[in-house]
């Protein structure tokens, strides 16, 4: 899992510059906000269902940085390697 997260942390890193680069900060923090929202939001229906959502530093960097696709792709992560 260390492994993992070493190679995925340049990378955030890499995408989060190119945005800040490419992009307005506006639409980066707009998209930071809406994936944030969206992990909390999902968190409030998984917890409806009896489903656990693990909320913690990795999931909450991940929402932030990816937005809405990057919930979605921890959501099938997470879905994956239980």
């Amino acid at each position: 899992m260390k492994s993992l997260l070493l190679i995925l942390l340049p990378a955030g890193a890499a995408v989060l510059l190119y945005a800040v680069k490419k992009c307005r900060l506006r639409h980066v923090l707009l998209s930071a906000a809406a994936g944030l929202l969206t992990l909390v939001g999902t968190d409030l229906v998984a917890g409806f269902l009896n489903i656990s959502v693990p909320l913690n530093a990795l999931s909450l960097s991940l929402a932030a940085v990816g937005g809405v696709p990057g919930v979605i792709l921890y959501h099938v992560m997470t879905a994956v390697f239980r």
